[in-house]
């Protein structure tokens, strides 16, 4: 596959990595995954000898679409830090699409994702006017945002399941999946739950290849 194909199919995720975030993540990934779109994030690499700023700046060249959530960046208690990796990841993608000279870069589209309503202005004014969305820290918001802008954004798929059909076939048919693997692999839940980024893209693709249900909907080989 040439290089531009890659980079029309593939789709950057700069989101929070806490705990209280990984349901979402996981179904963001899951989401995006049943389109056939290529989901990439800084944690895929595990290599110890790369620079992680190497690894997102590889990445943001290498796709056209992406999703920025800001829902983390304010501190959750008394002297702790402004978190700044999603603004700043957000700036520099946002620059490859401004100052490039390539007219390949100028077609990147960009989703970005708030907790509150405004609440990214308190830290992020030079944004104010920029049609953000907020998710109101539910998963099942964060999952009907994504699906929303995926139609809307990417020429190649006209439709996707509904989010509460996307949640079920997640919670019920891909869990039990999970599960099934666990057994295979003879895993507990939680240890096949904790695998890395790529072997759970691995996991969810081979679930999609399966799963009848979700074919129909795939817009990239």
């Amino acid at each position: 596959m040439s290089t531009i194909e890659n980079f029309e199919k593939s789709i950057f995720i700069n989101c929070p990595y806490d705990e209280n975030y990984t349901s979402a993540l996981r179904l963001i990934i899951f989401t995006i995954m049943i389109t056939g779109l290529n989901p990439r994030l800084a944690s895929e690499n595990s290599d110890c000898a790369t620079v992680r700023l190497e690894i997102i700046k590889e990445i943001i060249h290498s796709c056209k679409y992406s999703i920025h959530d800001l829902s983390r960046m304010k501190a959750q208690k008394k002297l702790e830090y402004y978190r700044m990796n999603m603004p700043f990841e957000l700036g520099l993608d946002f620059g490859c699409r401004e100052f490039s000279n390539s007219n390949v870069y100028k077609t990147k589209k960009l989703l970005v994702l708030e907790g509150k309503k405004y609440g990214y202005q308190k830290a992020l004014s030079d944004f104010a006017g920029i049609d953000i969305v907020s998710h109101n820290e539910e998963t099942v918001d964060i999952i009907k945002s994504v699906r929303s802008w995926l139609i809307d954004n990417v020429p190649e798929i006209d439709a996707l399941p509904g989010q509460k059909i996307i949640w079920d076939w997640y919670v019920a048919d891909f869990s039990q999946f999970m599960r099934d693997q666990a057994d295979i692999s003879q895993q507990t839940e939680k240890e096949i739950w904790a695998c890395s980024t790529s072997q759970l893209k691995k996991y969810v693709s081979k679930f999609l290849h399966s799963f009848d249900e979700a074919k129909k909907y795939r817009a990239f080989a």
